[in-house]
């Protein structure tokens, strides 16, 4: 079958030991914040749940 798209011949990440890697790594600032932004989430949303029943 003949095809247009390229082909990938070796994966870029092998095994989860190199998603760690490239996780804690490369990634450690844009992990950093994406965690940040769900913590601020997590107290936002408890907060308007809080606010919505009358408690403050």
């Amino acid at each position: 079958m003949k095809t247009k798209w390229d082909v990938l011949l070796s994966p870029l990440v092998k095994s989860t030991k190199d998603i760690g890697r490239l996780l804690f790594d490369t990634l450690t600032f844009p992990f950093e914040l994406i965690s940040l932004l769900i913590v601020v989430a997590i107290i936002g949303a408890v907060m308007l749940s809080l606010y919505s029943r009358g408690e403050k």
